[in-house]
């Protein structure tokens, strides 16, 4: 199933519906009652098998007006006429499927649909023959699968849960059958949150219809500081432009394809920003990690590491020392070795251990300060900070 694709199944039981093949465990069928007392009718604790539905109690004692099976005539489950006014039963194999309130021939009321073994997994509000109101579907342990708020047929509201409670995603119409859907990821501990137009589409399939949201507009991708991370749009479903955006500075990334530790890329512009450094693109983050290695905090050492060495005896030096003595306690911080020691000690014993040492002709641009490449590779490979 695709990221922005969330589907939601409601039953129903009309004249040109045909009987639905079980698929696994799950059957994927009909509808249900209205909960409407009327003091001269029949109770549904009255239906055969009634007592195997899992909310058997909710319904036991409800009184109806009349009560009548369904039958299923060619795989066609036909309704009842016009006149009538009470519930409907559905049975398959011998077990209820589905229980729907009817009146004038009309779904009207709430709709219960269930699995072969009774378990309910669809619950929703009709309203003379359409959805109006709320809808619920549940996984097939009983755990809420997701919510639906339909208005005359069209719906203006959607959450969509996870098994373990989580919220998977939301939709809220913004008008007919568009919207703004928000979807919820998590990869190991990065959390994201996508905003994204899209489109909803009615599948009609042989006896239960289901919703797809084709995303379709604008995009927007937050992690979860509430820090943006990606902008662009879709058209069908498909990416037709995108740029990374960087939150600090708003540097523009060049390749949106590219895939960054967000962190260690926020800490880098950081840096940036507080050396008053304006104008560099992620493009100059990249090729700090292709020099320094991908390791956390290495390519911020990298850029203020051989700055050190570079403007070594002059009053400059001492600002970008005290700077590289911060790096070493936000490091530390983080850091599961070497935090005995010393911040200067530490941060020489960090870069040795998980940074790499660029090529000599990397760092020829140290000729522009009248230094000589090699030997800040050298002074690189045992950064000391006096």
């Amino acid at each position: 199933m695709k990221i922005g694709e969330i589907k939601m199944k409601y039953y129903f039981c009309e004249i040109n519906s045909k009987k639905q093949s079980y698929l696994g465990k799950l059957v994927m069928f009909i509808l249900v009652m209205l909960v409407s007392t009327i003091s001269f009718g029949v109770k549904l604790g009255t239906i055969k098998g009634l007592s195997k539905l899992s909310n058997y109690n909710e319904l036991k004692d409800v009184d109806v007006s009349d009560i009548t099976t369904l039958k299923i005539i060619n795989g066609i489950p036909r309704q009842p006429g016009k006149g009538f006014s009470g519930v409907a039963v559905l049975y398959l194999d011998g077990k209820i499927i589905g229980l729907s309130t009817i009146k004038n021939g009309k779904n009207h009321g709430k709709l219960y649909a269930y699995t072969d073994n009774g378990q309910l997994i669809d619950a929703g509000e009709w309203k003379n023959g359409v959805k109006d109101g709320e809808s619920k579907n549940y996984y097939e342990d009983g755990q809420l699968m997701n919510i639906q708020i339909f208005k005359n047929d069209v719906l203006t509201f959607a959450k969509v849960y996870n098994q373990d409670g989580s919220i998977k995603s939301t939709y809220t119409q913004t008008s007919g059958n568009r919207g703004i859907m928000e979807i919820h990821t998590k990869e190991g501990n990065k959390e994201t949150t996508m905003k994204v137009e899209v489109i909803y589409k009615e599948i009609n399939r042989i006896v239960y219809s289901y919703y797809t949201f084709i995303r379709d507009g604008k995009f927007e991708v937050f992690d979860n500081k509430g820090r943006l991370l990606e902008e662009g749009t879709y058209k069908d479903d498909e990416v037709v432009s995108s740029t990374k955006i960087d939150k600090f500075l708003g540097f523009i990334a060049q390749d949106s394809t590219y895939k960054v530790n967000v962190e260690d890329r926020d800490y880098f512009f950081n840096t940036l920003k507080e050396f008053n450094l304006k104008g560099l693109t992620e493009e100059h983050y990249k090729e700090q990690v292709k020099l320094f290695g991908s390791k956390s905090f290495c390519s911020s050492l990298g850029m203020v590491i051989p700055q050190y060495y570079i403007f070594e005896g002059e009053p400059v030096q001492a600002l970008i020392e005290s700077y590289l003595l911060k790096m070493s306690k936000d490091i530390k911080k983080v850091s599961k070795k070497y935090t005995e020691l010393n911040d200067k000690d530490f941060i020489t014993k960090y870069f040795k251990s998980y940074c790499k040492v660029p090529s000599e002709s990397s760092l020829s641009f140290v000729k522009d300060y009248n230094k000589d490449p090699k030997a800040l590779r050298e002074f690189l490979k045992n950064p000391v900070i006096k």
